[in-house]
């Protein structure tokens, strides 16, 4: 993750690292699930949880950067939010796993978070030039609303 982490920095904009990030998540997983299904060798299997993590590495940075770039003055709120999720979907993962065959139910699990990224990656770029994408929108809501929340319970 270090390594992709460098490179996607390296790269013109954090948009370009950030597609690269989640359409390489979509492939790794979609072969991940089926090498997981055939119970390919073990190998093969390393071989794609590193490339797995590689390009997971590349969008965290490159959607961490976006997401803190949305609005400088809520950054910590916005990297509280971020650890919050995170934690939340290392709860609910878990037990999804034991579902039936492991090795199956995994690589399911995989596509799924990869299919989510990438929708939400998509979703998220800006459609022209100049206009707002709908990432800054969702994090000015997300950072904003606590405050507001806040400040009412105190007025």
């Amino acid at each position: 993750m270090v390594i992709s982490s460098t490179i996607s920095v390296k790269l013109p904009t954090m948009e370009h690292a950030l597609h690269i990030g989640s359409n390489g998540m979509l492939v790794v997983s979609a072969c991940l699930l089926v090498c997981l299904s055939l119970n390919c060798n073990f190998w093969i299997y390393e071989i794609l949880i590193f490339c797995l993590l590689a390009m997971v590495g590349m969008s965290y940075t490159a959607s961490n950067t976006l997401a803190m770039d949305c609005e400088r003055r809520y950054a910590g709120i916005a990297s509280a939010l971020l650890g919050a999720i995170g934690f939340l979907f290392g709860g609910l993962v878990p037990p999804l796993v034991g579902l039936g065959d492991m090795m199956y139910t995994a690589g399911v699990l995989f596509l799924a978070g990869a299919v989510c990224a990438y929708l939400c990656a998509r979703y998220a770029m800006p459609v022209r030039e100049g206009e707002k994408n709908l990432l800054y929108r969702i994090c000015y809501v997300m950072i904003h609303l606590p405050y507001t929340i806040i400040n009412r319970k105190r007025g």
